[in-house]
C-alpha cells in the first residue's frame, strides 16, 4: 500500500514526498491497484471508467481524487454513450462510424479510448465546434471538408478523401481508436468509411460487410448507395490498373 505523507511533509522538496512520488510512478508502470481510502492511496483508472481489477464506476466514487504519478486529478463521472455507438476492432486498432456527436458525449468518447475524431463536415455544419469539443476532451481532431455526398461532388473530392483515409488507416495501424462521422452518419460517413477500409487492405466485399457491422441499422436501411461506393472505389481500382 502506498501512503501519502502527512500534508506537513508533502512539499516538493521533502524526502517523504520524493519517496511517495517514486512509489506512485512504479505502481503506475506496473499497473498495480491500491484500494481507495479517501485520497490516501492510489487508483489506476481504465478508459471505460472502471478501476483496474474491480467492477467500480468512477461516478460511484463521488469527489474522491485519483493520484497518478504524484499529481492529483479530479474524478470524472463515467459518461454513457448511446446504444447506436460502438467501436469495432479493425486490425490493430478500432473504428466507429456515427452521426455528429453531441457535446455531452466527448468525455465518454475519451473514456472509451477514442484517439482521433475525423469530421466529414463543412464549416457551416459546426466542424470547428467539434474540433473545440474534441480538444477539450484531449482527443485529436482532423477534418475533411465535405459539404454533401452528391455524386459529382463526391468525385471531385476523391483526392481529399484519399488523404483522409490514409490518416484514418495510419491511426488504426498504430493501435488508435477512430470516430468517423458526418452529420447524420449516413452518406458521407459510409462513403469515407468504405474507402478507409479499402485503404486498410480489405477487399471490396469485405469492406461492404464491415460497413454493416460498424453502422448496422443505418447501412442496412440503405445508408450509403451503391453508386457512392462505386465512386470511391475508383481510388483503388484505378490504382491497381
Amino acid at each position: 500500500m502506498i501512503r501519502r505523507p502527512p500534508r506537513s511533509t508533502l512539499s516538493s522538496s521533502s524526502a517523504a514526498s520524493d519517496v511517495y512520488k517514486r512509489q506512485v510512478k512504479t505502481a503506475c508502470k506496473n499497473k498495480r491497484l491500491l484500494k481507495l481510502k479517501r485520497g490516501v492511496d492510489l487508483l489506476i483508472s481504465l478508459p471505460d471508467g472502471r478501476v483496474l481489477g474491480e467492477d467500480v464506476q468512477l461516478d460511484e466514487l463521488g469527489s474522491e481524487v485519483l493520484l497518478v504519478a504524484g499529481h492529483t486529478r479530479s474524478v470524472v463521472p463515467k459518461v454513457e454513450l448511446p446504444e447506436d455507438f460502438h467501436f469495432s476492432q479493425i486490425g490493430s486498432g478500432r473504428l466507429a462510424l456515427w452521426h455528429k456527436p453531441g457535446d455531452k458525449y466527448f468525455p465518454g468518447l475519451a473514456q472509451a479510448g477514442c484517439t482521433l475524431v475525423m469530421s466529414a463536415l463543412c464549416e457551416k455544419e459546426g466542424a470547428f465546434h467539434i474540433q473545440h469539443e474534441a480538444q477539450k476532451a484531449q482527443i485529436r481532431w482532423e477534418h475533411v471538408d465535405l459539404c454533401c455526398a452528391k455524386w459529382d461532388y463526391l468525385e471531385e473530392k476523391l483526392p481529399e478523401i484519399r488523404v483522409t483515409c490514409q490518416a484514418i488507416a495510419d491511426e488504426i495501424r498504430a493501435g488508435g481508436a477512430v470516430l468517423l462521422h458526418c452529420s447524420a452518419g449516413r452518406h458521407r460517413t459510409g462513403s469515407v468509411g468504405y474507402a478507409a477500409l479499402r485503404e486498410l487492405g480489405y477487399s471490396a466485399g469485405q469492406a461492404r460487410e464491415l460497413l454493416l457491422e460498424l453502422r448496422p441499422k443505418v447501412m442496412a436501411a440503405g445508408g450509403v448507395s451503391e453508386k457512392r461506393l462505386e465512386i470511391v472505389e475508383k481510388l483503388y481500382t484505378e490504382q491497381s490498373t
